[in-house]
């Protein structure tokens, strides 16, 4: 390529004459793009390479690291995407794991953004079953969930369908328990746009 200058060169757009990429470079060169002959992402570079988005020589996506990198960025030598992991971890969308589809590092079992064990229903973390963008129990199936006893404004059952759910027994867009009255709240025997226990008979309800 045009861009493309000898090994010796350390220009960002280098390339040796066996890189086909335009930000690649020999593993001689430390520009944050560099890249090894059998690496073709534009920000990988040599296991001696330190930038902060370098990889391993084994390594194919960009933001990478050898097992002994610490930057934010980087993982051991069997990830491949930002964020650091154990050496157990498999990345998302990565060549390895072609299932994994989410930008950042988990567990083997978890596929969504945040690292979490297994057992986490945090609002980012989830299991392999959780499918939201923000992870709750797999019985969870709203956008902002929490574990299925959980009855909070942004929490639901997996019974509840409203963006802003309750718990199973209720069912408006903005509920509680059938114990709480007031005006956001509801029981599931309530039908109103303002809410409250079952037994306020106010001239709202």
């Amino acid at each position: 390529m045009t861009v493309c200058y000898t090994s010796t060169n350390i220009m960002p757009v280098c390339c040796a004459s066996t890189d086909i990429l335009p930000v690649c470079c020999t593993s001689t060169n430390i520009i944050p793009v560099c890249c090894t002959s059998i690496n073709i992402m534009p920000v990988c570079c040599t296991s001696s390479n330190i930038m902060p988005v370098s990889c391993a020589s084994i390594n194919i996506m960009p933001v990478s690291c050898t097992s002994t990198d610490i930057m934010p960025v980087c993982c051991t030598s069997t990830n491949i995407m930002p964020v650091s992991c154990t050496s157990t971890d498999i990345m998302p969308v990565s060549f390895l794991l072609h299932t994994d589809i989410m930008p950042v590092c988990c567990t083997s079992t978890n596929i969504m953004p945040v690292c979490c064990t297994s057992t986490d229903i945090m609002p980012v973390c989830c299991t392999s079953t959780d499918i939201m963008p923000v992870c709750c129990a797999s019985t969870n199936i709203m956008s902002v969930c929490c574990a299925s006893t959980n009855i909070m404004p942004v929490c639901c059952a997996s019974t509840n369908i409203m963006s802003v759910s309750c718990a199973s027994i209720n069912i408006m867009a903005v509920c509680c328990t059938s114990t709480n009255i007031m005006p956001v709240c509801c029981a599931s025997t309530n039908i109103m746009a303002v809410y409250c226990a079952s037994t306020n008979i106010m001239a709202v309800f």
